[in-house]
């Protein structure tokens, strides 16, 4: 299960669009189905995903901010949210909110935000 992580992980990174859409949706299954093996890849599985949250592709935008919802449930203070990372994962949550153009995109983003309000506490 590490190297299927690792792998989608890299997907997500350097993949195709239809790979990076494919691999954060995989990842979101990924993600409540191991909680125990996901937790100690949370920070490297945000830094990954954070980048993407603002792709030209609307599929994988929303595919990625589903994962990071649910990474962050699932972790909680212990996903590796930095100063930084608050900032720009807001930014882009705010930006895919207001984005007219892809419904599932506002949806995921908006459902992601309310997540990461209730892991806050």
């Amino acid at each position: 299960l590490r190297e299927h992580l690792t792998v989608l992980l890299t997907a997500l990174e350097a993949g195709r669009k239809s790979d990076r859409s494919d691999s954060a949706r995989l990842l979101g299954s990924f993600i409540p189905a191991c909680p125990s093996l996901v937790a100690p890849f949370g920070p490297p599985i945000l830094q990954a995903l954070i980048p993407k949250l603002s792709d030209s592709n609307k599929r994988a935008s929303a595919d990625c901010f589903k994962a990071l919802g649910l990474l962050v449930a699932r972790g909680g203070a212990g996903a590796g949210f930095s100063r930084e990372d608050e900032g720009e994962v807001m930014r882009e949550l705010i930006a895919a909110i207001e984005d007219r153009g892809s419904r599932r995109r506002r949806f995921e983003a908006a459902v992601a935000l309310s997540r990461i309000t209730r892991g806050a506490g």
